[in-house]
């Protein structure tokens, strides 16, 4: 099986995976892309996508701050979530 992706050229040239985000407890079923960093520990989601995703991260756990190269940012746990990504064959794969 394979998930393939693509990449995006310009400020943030990167490689992106499509994916299908799947958040029943906040009523959320949509797509999205994902930037692809294969040297993460986590999956985030910036405050701009959760908004246009429809994310209330007021009813989200917070946690400690995340830190990176332009300093700390607030951050929250979304549990209980699911990514779903297309095959080569078009099949859903979780």
């Amino acid at each position: 099986m394979r998930i393939y992706g693509f990449f995006r050229f310009g400020p943030l040239e990167a490689a992106y995976i499509r994916a299908r985000l799947y958040l029943p407890k906040l009523g959320i079923d949509r797509h999205a892309e994902f930037l692809i960093d294969t040297g993460a520990t986590r999956t985030t989601i910036s405050d701009r996508d959760a908004l246009w995703l429809g994310i209330d991260y007021r009813r989200l756990q917070k946690t400690n701050a995340s830190m990176g190269i332009g300093g700390s940012v607030a951050s929250y746990v979304i549990k209980d979530v699911t990514l779903f990504f297309a095959t080569e064959v078009g099949e859903l794969f979780e």
